[in-house]
């Protein structure tokens, strides 16, 4: 994954799927993969701000759909913005570092002893994703999230962000879009502050 480069994403809420889907059937879509699965998210004790902020980000992935292995995966990202366009990419090349894969149980057990906490659960409920055929094949993912309801993700790999930054911008338009609707950071810190600071 590492000659892919480095990750690169953007989300955004979608209010009415119905609408969003209609300007996504415009460019021949094609389903090529369905998922469930519930991420558990922890934070060190003395949690710092690069942890709540979402810049580090360490959790359990515990599959749905299909059922398989949970894992552990730690990913660093920083926040950019190029040609206008706001985005998170990783800092390590492949994206997403897997520590550890086998069973739920015993992941959470090796991350309660590496002295980690429980922040937040995000259970995506219903995830596909779609290559875009009248768009060079490009890959969209739409994702039903408990409490958050759907969001997108376009998803980019390459090493020259001023590229990235214009492949974005371009489906981003295409696909009807607004840039203030563009979000560069992470679900789990999306998700804290939609749902779990609105309800304080």
């Amino acid at each position: 994954m590492g000659k892919r480069g480095f990750e690169c994403e953007i989300r955004f809420l979608i209010d009415d799927i119905d609408k969003f889907m209609k300007r996504v059937n415009e460019f021949n879509p094609i389903v090529f993969r369905k998922y469930a699965f519930n991420d558990v998210f922890y934070i060190p004790e003395q949690a710092g701000e690069e942890w709540v902020k979402g810049f580090k980000l360490l959790r359990v992935r515990r599959w749905i759909k299909p059922v398989k292995y949970s894992q552990i995966l730690f990913t660093r990202v920083r926040y950019v913005t190029v040609k206008g366009i706001p985005f998170k990419h990783t800092v390590y090349k492949g994206g997403k570092i897997e520590f550890y894969r086998g069973a739920f149980k015993t992941a959470k057990k090796i991350v309660r002893d590496l002295g980690f906490r429980h922040w937040i659960t995000v259970k995506k409920e219903w995830g596909c994703l779609y290559r875009l055929e009248a768009l060079e094949g490009k890959i969209l993912c739409i994702e039903k999230v408990k409490d958050l309801g759907y969001v997108g993700e376009i998803e980019v790999w390459g090493m020259d962000l001023e590229k990235i930054a214009l492949k974005m911008r371009s489906l981003t338009y295409k696909l009807g879009i607004p840039i203030d609707r563009i979000e560069a950071k992470p679900l789990a810190r999306i998700y804290y502050e939609k749902v779990l600071e609105g309800r304080h």
